[in-house]
């Protein structure tokens, strides 16, 4: 596996996860420029996130989602490989404070095991698109 930039060409595919998981897809317009997938050997998308930089040294990872009916042990490694390629990148660039929202478990441990803390259930509201 290896993890590469989001592009535009991503989209549809990703739009079908959402879909096929019950969840509202993301509008394009609202994914960070700054988006990451994991791609297996033969190019097969496994689990996209963005990472959402602000104006001061926080910096948000959303939209975690991974490919739908495959293995779970493959898509929690693509998860584990995104996540964590997004959390380094954010330190880099100069955003060394992450926030992120979760409503399952193991995305949450995924995310603690990147260095995040959790501290109490929020529901994630969008709007505008």
């Amino acid at each position: 596996m290896r993890i590469r930039n989001y592009d535009h060409s991503d989209y549809d595919e990703i739009k079908q996860w959402w879909s096929d998981r019950n969840q509202i897809p993301v509008a394009p317009e609202a994914l960070s420029t700054t988006g990451a997938v994991c791609v297996r050997a033969d190019e097969i998308r496994l689990a996209a996130a963005w990472l959402y930089l602000s104006n001061s040294k926080l910096a948000y990872l959303g939209w975690v989602i991974g490919r739908p009916n495959t293995a779970y042990y493959e898509v929690h490694e693509a998860i584990t490989l995104v996540t964590s390629h997004l959390v380094n990148l954010a330190d880099v660039l100069g955003f060394p404070s992450i926030i992120s929202t979760s409503g399952n478990r193991g995305l949450t441990r995924i995310l603690k095991r990147n260095g995040l803390i959790s501290f109490g259930p929020h529901e994630l509201l969008y709007g505008g698109f």
